[in-house]
């Protein structure tokens, strides 16, 4: 190589260095979603609070929450909050197995300063709810807040939606409130043909032990009940095995024995239409309740 083509391209280098160096970043994606295999949600209850979650692993995670008779409530948990104010475009995406579906669009949403990185309420909460209900994905798309260089996007999966929304809406329309008053009863909820106690169950009841340890010496009426599956001494003895295995669990926490009595009732006593799988599901129960001596 001649000394001249050496000198040559060193001035075109040095040339366009300067350029390059000035040169933004090139802007990166980054997209979160649970994996197939991880992917779910769980239903609970907090401080009386009925809420349905979804963990995004690397991400963070999005909730619904319902308090009483209060709007639903749709929120995004980031692990890295947001420092800067940005707009996320919201859309519902079908998922794999749903590919007939088109995409729909759904309005923006404000990123919020704080522990909320998103949140929407009311009619706008039940919009995603219910495209969860029909198998999409709700999809938010935005620019990093760090420095918005990076397009964000965060893919919500509907995979076991329908299975924690059952107990979501159990806990929903009828969430404990234990105490408020003698006869009124709190309710956990049973699977088909099991007395197996849910997630959402052990937060009802834990909640119900705490009550009672204040209560000193008050007495506690534990009823058992049944849907109308199976013949009527098969559901009798569901009931019964429903029953005490809410007065054990209670027991374990420190509420003494002598204070329960227990009823077994079966499906004599609906509480809902047990032609109806809804109303079935409402009958697989235990109702617990004050009373006087």
């Amino acid at each position: 190589m001649s000394t001249r083509f050496r000198a040559n391209l060193l001035r075109i280098l040095l040339s366009v260095l300067p350029g390059m160096l000035a040169l933004p970043a090139l802007a990166g994606i980054q997209q979160h979603q649970a994996r197939l295999h991880e992917a779910a949600w769980e239903a609970r209850m907090v401080d009386m609070v009925c809420v349905l979650s979804h963990e995004i692993p690397r991400y963070g995670r999005v909730e619904f929450r319902r308090q009483g008779r209060h709007d639903l409530v749709f929120s995004v948990h980031a692990l890295r909050p947001p420092v800067l104010q940005t707009e996320a475009q919201l859309s519902s995406d079908p998922t794999d197995w749903k590919h007939q579906a088109a995409p729909r669009g759904l309005d923006p949403v404000d990123a919020i300063l704080g522990g909320e990185s998103f949140r929407v309420e009311g009619i706008r909460a039940q919009r995603l709810f219910t495209e969860l209900e029909q198998g999409m994905a709700p999809t938010l798309q935005y620019r990093d807040w760090f420095d918005g260089q990076d397009l964000v996007t965060v893919r919500i999966l509907p995979v076991f939606f329908r299975t924690a929304q059952r107990e979501f809406q159990d806990c929903v329309g009828d969430p404990s409130h234990f105490g408020m008053a003698e006869g009124e009863a709190t309710r956990v909820y049973f699977p088909l043909d099991s007395a197996r106690i849910t997630s959402l169950g052990r937060e009802v009841l834990e909640q119900t032990a705490r009550h009672l340890r204040t209560q000193g010496r008050g007495q506690v009426l534990v009823e058992g009940h049944a849907s109308s599956e199976g013949g009527t001494e098969y559901n009798l003895a569901l009931s019964r095995k429903r029953a005490i295995m809410v007065r054990n669990f209670l027991m374990e926490r420190g509420i003494s024995r002598d204070r329960f009595e227990l009823r077994f009732l079966g499906e004599t006593q609906p509480r809902a239409d047990n032609g109806t799988e809804a109303g079935r599901m409402r009958n697989r129960r235990v109702e617990l309740s004050a009373v006087s001596r």
